[in-house]
């Protein structure tokens, strides 16, 4: 095989694979405030009826299903969540 050929079978093939691979999504990792500490919500969830089969916050197309958001701002800092038991989760 000729060495154009190849180098260009090579690059058609890695377009291929370039135009195939998604942008990665953005990770939600959601932390419950308390006065005095940071928690996950793996410590607090799985006891609640609103979480999910999984024991996890509902967590849907970037909204908390089982809480309502309390604190936005225009700033680039972490949206705060209240939700339905009373806790406060941040959007870290």
């Amino acid at each position: 095989m000729d060495v154009k050929v190849c180098s260009e079978l090579c690059h058609q093939t890695q377009l291929q694979i370039n135009i195939k691979i998604k942008p990665k999504k953005k990770v939600n990792m959601l932390v419950i405030l308390t006065n005095e500490q940071v928690l996950s919500v793996k410590q607090v969830c799985p006891g609640c009826l609103m979480a999910d089969r999984g024991g996890a916050p509902r967590w849907q197309k970037g909204k908390l299903g089982c809480g309502h958001l309390i604190e936005k701002s225009g700033e680039p800092r972490a949206k705060v969540y209240e939700c339905q038991m009373g806790f406060h989760l941040a959007d870290i």
